[in-house]
């Protein structure tokens, strides 16, 4: 993981192949959010924890305050679309 963080950090986000389980967890932000305590936070806490590190998701409210769900950013959305646009 720490290598494909390394490539990631030199040459942009989708020079590294993600798992299926990150394009799944932008998605759901995409498609309405979800809570940080529900099942798929829990079950799929490694994926989330990318996806936030790398920007993709956001539990950032429109006034600027933190909230409790996980919404999809605007680097979320741009990865959806080229994850879409290579195929996989």
């Amino acid at each position: 993981m720490l290598k494909a963080f390394l490539k990631w950090w030199k040459g942009g986000y989708m020079d590294v192949p993600y798992p299926r389980e990150v394009y799944g967890i932008v998605y759901s932000a995409w498609s309405g959010g979800f809570t940080v305590a529900s099942d798929t936070a829990r079950s799929q806490a490694a994926y989330v924890a990318v996806a936030a590190t790398l920007g993709m998701i956001t539990t950032r409210e429109p006034d600027g305050s933190f909230g409790r769900t996980w919404y999809v950013t605007k680097v979320g959305v741009e990865f959806m679309d080229d994850y879409l646009m290579e195929g996989k």
